[in-house]
């Protein structure tokens, strides 16, 4: 009788281990430091992130709201997150499909140059697109593109976070 027992308990229990598995390489979009590391602009430009702005470049969210810093300037903003159907959901819910930015508040007294200056504006450009679709190409990755951008090449964000 114990080894009937163990049985349905051993494979109960690797069950459970088996999914929670699948389920840890979906890092949290809200409690994560989101270090952005591409930022695409268009075709023609390439993404650079300068090494001057390596580690300094990040975003970070909240229930309905974003900061974060281009490297070269501090900024906060709101942000909506949207299912498939456009209605709005909670920052943890996984259909999220869009996220929806407003209201960015950027600190402009910088001091950056050339490449950096580039990097910045087009980070803020990006994120002053408003709506911007979600996919995960990677466990611990986002690739936010702008969702009204009928280019092949649309513009977007690649972040990363170990958490």
């Amino acid at each position: 009788m114990g080894t009937r027992l163990r049985t349905p308990t051993v494979v109960g229990v690797l069950g459970a281990l088996l999914l929670t598995g699948c389920s840890q390489g979906q890092a949290p979009v809200v409690s994560s430091n989101w270090q952005v590391t591409n930022v695409y602009t268009d075709a023609e430009h390439p993404s650079v992130l300068p090494d001057t702005l390596a580690g300094r470049a990040h975003l970070a969210f909240g229930d309905s709201t974003v900061v974060g810093d281009t490297g070269c300037a501090p900024f906060t903003g709101s942000v909506d997150f949207l299912d498939g159907d456009g209605e709005r959901v909670a920052a943890t819910d996984p259909t999220a499909e869009t996220f929806e930015f407003r209201d960015l508040r950027v600190r402009e007294d910088s001091g950056c140059e050339g490449a950096e200056i580039f990097f910045h504006e087009g980070l803020l450009g990006v994120l002053g697109a408003g709506a911007l679709t979600v996919s995960r190409p990677q466990d611990g990755e986002l690739l936010l593109t702008d969702a009204d951008d009928p280019a092949v090449d649309k513009r977007g964000i690649r972040l990363t976070t170990s958490s």
